[in-house]
This record gives C-alpha cells, sequence and structure tokens, in this order.
C-alpha cells in the first residue's frame, strides 16, 4: 500500500489526491503505534494553506495521536482547532467528545465537565451520548458534586440504553458515588436490586464485590461473608479479588 501511495503523492503532487495520501499514511501508522511517523505525515495535511475536508481531518488525527502519546493538552489543541475552524464538519462531534475525554485523562475535571456540557447541548442524541452523560457523571462525582452526579448517571441507568459494557461502568460509578456519601443502604438496595435483574450476564459479576464491602459496613457480618464468597466463585482471578478473600 505504501509503494502506492507513494506513486500516488509523485503523480498527483500539486492535487488534493495527494492530501489524501499523506492522510491514510498517517491513519496507517497510527494503527502500528508510529506515533512520530504519523505526525509527520498529518503535518503535510493540516499545513496545506486551503481550507478543506482532507485538513479538518489532518488536524483530527493528529489529536488522536497526541491523544494515544497522553500527551492531553496537546490533543485538545487540534481537537479545539477542528471545533473551531470546522464547526460542520462530520468530525466535528468526535474532536468535542475527544477533547472532553482530554480533559478527563488529564485530570481537569472542570474543563471536561464544561466540555461534555457543551457535547449535550450541540448534539443531544446520537451514538456518543451515553458515553457522554457517562463521562458527566463520572467529572461530576470527581469535583464532589454527588447529588448531581448520582441523578445524571442514576437517570441513565434506568433510561435502559446503555449496553452491557456501559451499564458495568455507570453502576461502578453510581456506588462510588453512594459510597462517597457513606449511604451503605442504597449501595445495598441497588446492587441487589440489579444483580436479581441481570442474573448471571458477565456485566454484573464485579457488583458482588462492593456489594459484600456495603453488607460489612452495615455490620452485616453473614451476608458479607456469603458475597465475598460468591464474587470469588462467580469470577475469574483479577485486581480484586485479594481484597474478596481478605473480606471472607
Amino acid at each position: 500500500m505504501d509503494e502506492k501511495l507513494d506513486q500516488l503523492i509523485r503523480w498527483y503532487h500539486h492535487s488534493p489526491r495527494v492530501l489524501e495520501a499523506h492522510l491514510l499514511r498517517g491513519q496507517a501508522a497510527l494503527h502500528f503505534g508510529l506515533f512520530n511517523k504519523a505526525l509527520n505525515e498529518l503535518e503535510g495535511v493540516w499545513k496545506e494553506s486551503v481550507p478543506n475536508d482532507f485538513v479538518a481531518d489532518g488536524l483530527y488525527w493528529t489529536g488522536e495521536i497526541y491523544l494515544k502519546a497522553k500527551d492531553f493538552k496537546q490533543a485538545k489543541v487540534f481537537y479545539q482547532r477542528v471545533m473551531n475552524e470546522y464547526p460542520q464538519h462530520a468530525l466535528t462531534r468526535f474532536a468535542l467528545f475527544g477533547a472532553a475525554n482530554a480533559a478527563q485523562l488529564d485530570g481537569d475535571w472542570k474543563d471536561a465537565l464544561k466540555t461534555y456540557e457543551q457535547f449535550l447541548e450541540r448534539f443531544p442524541k446520537g451514538d456518543l451520548y451515553t458515553d457522554v452523560q457517562i463521562g458527566a457523571g463520572e467529572s461530576l462525582y470527581q469535583l464532589k458534586r454527588y447529588e448531581e452526579s448520582s441523578r445524571v448517571l442514576s437517570e441513565l441507568l434506568a433510561s435502559g440504553t446503555a449496553n452491557d459494557s456501559q451499564r458495568g461502568k455507570i453502576l461502578f460509578l453510581l456506588v462510588q458515588v453512594l459510597y462517597s456519601q457513606k449511604e451503605y443502604e442504597k449501595v445495598i438496595s441497588l446492587l441487589e436490586h440489579r444483580i436479581t435483574e441481570a442474573g448471571s450476564r458477565e456485566w454484573i459479576l464485579p457488583a458482588h464485590y462492593p456489594l459484600a464491602w456495603a453488607y460489612l459496613q452495615s455490620q452485616d457480618y453473614q451476608k458479607a461473608v456469603d458475597s465475598f464468597r460468591q464474587f470469588t466463585e462467580l469470577t475469574e482471578k483479577n485486581s480484586f479479588m485479594e481484597g474478596a478473600v481478605f473480606g471472607t
């Protein structure tokens, strides 16, 4: 493929198709984790003096490279350029989501929440909606705005729009919120209901662990022991296992 793209660049060096070739090579390099090569290819795209869709693509994918390289501040710079310079581009919503995600990974929870809220205001529906709401709920939790976080996450869980992976994240965050408020009875009520509802589905299995600790905090020791044992029986060895065995 590289040879064909090299040939395209040689033959059409004055054509916009050259930008497409550099863009494809940059995306391929990113896929293989060759960040410097990817940046070099994409720089030739987004530095193009005439604004066009390929330039927007180059800016967005450069942001993706910096995100994967964990240079979150630089990632936000490129995502922001997509939003500012190409507000109607198809990748703008992904750039806005990327900017929020970069802020979250950088520990800038205020900026993350602000950006997630901007996303919801501009794109109130769509395939990213649930992930954005999860991000907003976690940001509120990290900012110690527990009541708001609980409301957002509870409504999202009750909506039934989340897939199994997302349900697991929502439930885990909601439990963290309730633990922060020392609402152990609410943790027990929530998890008992969800475990009964979900049965043996894989996403719910880790819920036995925080349920056991909530029983422990409520001084219901027999149920705590039973839940720890159930957790160890249902789940494979993982990062929670040592704590589960200790709790038993």
